[in-house]
Parts: structure tokens; C-alpha cells; sequence
């Protein structure tokens, strides 16, 4: 049985009219938003500090990774800034829609696959540790921070 009858049936069974499931579609829309804009406020967070996580320093007021000896690992913006939404929003899964919308909000505008290939560039500069790569992939899901963070004290 495939899921669109699956709902169907259910929607029947427990009848929930066409129109119920139309009130829906805003209610889920702005709860979206707002776990967006939570997001977005947790990367906020970090915009004038300096992040230790694993064995590297993410540097969010110059946009920079660098590993524990000061050599730069990756200084391309769009890459550095998913590493900090990530950071920002860890242990949560972001889609790989939510990571579009974060870059478009920054100026950013890119497509799906662009989005998969930073994903790809971010793991293979920055070195794999002994718990696996920084940013690790959900399957079907979307990324996550695999590494918990704490701000560094200047």
C-alpha cells in the first residue's frame, strides 16, 4: 500500500476533511519560520567568537578554520558559514534546505547540489578525527555537527 492511501485511509477513518488538512499547511509553515529564525539567532551567538571543537578553531567574526597549530584549513566563506550554523545548532539535523536558506539570508544564492558540495569540500579540508568527519551526513535527512563546541576565552 503506498503512503498516499495510506494517508487518505487515515484521514477518512478519523475524518479529517480536506479543509482541516488546508489549516494545517500555514500552521506547520510558521512553525518552520520560527525554528529558522531560532536557528539563525543561535548563529548569532557566535558571530564575534572564537570556537573550539575538536581539534580545530572556528573563527566567526574573520570566517576562518584553523587547526590547533594556526595553519587556515578553509577560508571560503560559504563553507565556514555552514560549519558555524552547524556548530550553532548542535546536535540538531539541518536540512539541506535549511542550509540554503542560511546562505541566501547571507547573500548566497545556491542551488541543492551547490549546498552537497560545500558539504564535500568542508570534510575533506578539514582532517577527519578519531570520532569521524566534523560535518557528518544523515542519511535522507540533512548534516550534522559531530563534535560538541565551547567558546574560547580570549
Amino acid at each position: 500500500m503506498n503512503d498516499t492511501f495510506r494517508l487518505g485511509k487515515y484521514c477518512v477513518d478519523n475524518r479529517i476533511s480536506l479543509d482541516d488538512l488546508k489549516r494545517l499547511v500555514p500552521v506547520v509553515k510558521q512553525e518552520k519560520e520560527q525554528e529558522f529564525k531560532t536557528s539563525l539567532s543561535q548563529m548569532d551567538t557566535l558571530s564575534q567568537q572564537k570556537v573550539k571543537t575538536g581539534k580545530i578553531f572556528v573563527d566567526c567574526q574573520d570566517h576562518i578554520i584553523v587547526n590547533h597549530i594556526g595553519q587556515v584549513l578553509d577560508d571560503k566563506k560559504q563553507e565556514v558559514l555552514i560549519c558555524e550554523f552547524a556548530i550553532a545548532n548542535y546536535p540538531e539535523i539541518l536540512s539541506v534546505s535549511q542550509i540554503r536558506t542560511m546562505l541566501k539570508t547571507f547573500g548566497f544564492n545556491v542551488s541543492t547540489k551547490s549546498v552537497i558540495v560545500y558539504v564535500s569540500r568542508i570534510n575533506k579540508k578539514i582532517p577527519s578525527s578519531s570520532s569521524g568527519k566534523y560535518l557528518k551526513s544523515i542519511y535522507k535527512r540533512g548534516y550534522v555537527w559531530n563534535y560538541p563546541a565551547r567558546i574560547k576565552q580570549k
